[in-house]
């Protein structure tokens, strides 16, 4: 056997099980062991037809969130000047320094003296405090669904974004009953971490890889259907670029998997040795 039949029978398939074990195993662990994110709006109306996820109502964290920064804002805002500096009182009038001067005077004042609290200077004029400024709060008001808002959201598993995605590009209700588009992003999750992480040590490979190609499939026409329509042959913008081609991407090496095996490199190897069907001893001539 020649090097390159080597690399082609065994470097190639591990090379392709590593790098779908890669992409799928962190996806599936985030839609199993992740915690559960809030759904609201049309995602909220679609996990509620389907039945998937627990009402939550946020009314009233909101309520305290927004009282909390209104409350917050007033205790800062200052009253007055703070900055106004302290002036001192003016002693170079004060009658006790000509008392001091001359002790002979004793402690009556002259008549015509005015009294020490006619004698203290009148206080300054103060300044105007500077209008308060108000911090600017850039709050946009949210979006008002038709059913479900903020105040009436869904608690589910990060797993139920495809199946809300396979309703939005029409695979669900009232065309297919709502439980193939629930279990479809379950077996899909399963699929994505257990499947890929048997990958990796390639036992019932070709099993994983006709889920992986099933999966990806859906994927692409309900996340990447629309993109492709719409541009056709004209160059994609990046984000859509790199959606569809990491989708085809993924596509091959699932097909190939599926096509060849698991490889030389694999338990499905160890176990029962080459395929029937693509085996030295039934290579045909010419290959």
């Amino acid at each position: 056997m020649s090097l390159s039949q080597g690399a082609a029978r065994t470097m190639v398939p591990l090379l392709s099980r590593l790098v779908l074990a890669a992409a799928f195993i962190p996806t599936g662990w985030d839609k199993f062991m992740g915690e559960e994110q809030t759904y609201t709006g049309r995602d909220a109306e679609i996990l509620k037809e389907l039945g998937v996820g627990r009402n939550v109502d946020m009314t009233t964290d909101r309520a305290f969130l927004e009282g909390s920064a209104v409350l917050a804002i007033h205790q800062n805002v200052p009253t007055g000047n703070l900055l106004e500096p302290v002036r001192p009182p003016n002693r170079s009038q004060d009658p006790t320094s000509d008392r001091r001067a001359n002790p002979s005077a004793g402690n009556q004042l002259p008549a015509d003296e005015p009294t020490p609290a006619d004698r203290t200077p009148p206080p300054e004029p103060q300044r105007s405090p500077d209008p308060v400024k108000k911090p600017v709060t850039s709050v946009r008001p949210p979006a008002t669904p038709s059913k479900a808002s903020s105040a009436d959201a869904v608690m589910a598993k990060r797993m139920y974004v495809d199946a809300v995605n396979m309703v939005e590009s029409g695979l669900g209700p009232p065309s297919i009953p709502r439980w193939v588009p629930v279990w479809l992003a379950r077996i899909g999750a399963f699929i994505e971490l257990i499947g890929a992480g048997l990958l990796v040590i390639g036992i019932f490979s070709r099993v994983w890889a006709f889920g992986m190609v099933v999966l990806v499939g859906i994927s692409f026409y309900a996340t990447c259907g629309s993109i492709v329509g719409d541009y056709g042959l004209t160059p994609l913008p990046a984000m859509d670029f790199s959606s569809v081609f990491s989708h085809v991407g993924l596509l091959v090496l699932a097909a190939g998997v599926l096509a060849t095996g698991a490889g030389g490199l694999s338990l499905d190897h160890l176990l029962w040795g080459d395929d029937s069907e693509f085996g030295e001893e039934h290579q045909m001539s010419g290959f």
